[in-house]
């Protein structure tokens, strides 16, 4: 969990396991979550956290992913899908992307 105000991030953990045929295939857990008006819900792969760049070239981690969803959860979608851009592109510093990189978010209205 982390806060940031009046804002909270909570996270639920996906499995561990691929979505493709496996060997060691196993049910996936099925999470159930109350949502309220204003809530975002946001879905992403490892991608865009594993990312090299910086100056370093390390990788963004998790936490600063998730510092940077909470800070701009409140603002328009299409200003968030912007904000998530721009961070990427500067962070990369001209080195190449090294994942596929998937970012859905959904704002609850009602």
């Amino acid at each position: 969990m982390l806060q940031n105000n009046d804002l909270t991030l909570i996270e639920v953990k996906a499995n561990k396991q691929p979505v493709a045929i496996y060997i060691k295939e196993r049910n996936f857990v099925t999470h159930k979550i109350k949502l309220y008006k204003n809530d975002v819900l946001y879905t992403f792969s490892d991608g865009f956290p594993d990312q090299l760049g910086g100056e370093s070239k390390r990788k963004y981690v998790s936490k600063n992913f998730k510092k940077l969803l909470l800070e701009i959860s409140q603002k328009p979608m299409n200003e968030q899908k912007t904000i998530l851009n721009k961070t990427l592109e500067y962070w990369r510093n001209g080195y190449e992307q090294i994942d596929d990189i998937l970012v859905t978010g959904i704002k609850i209205t009602q």
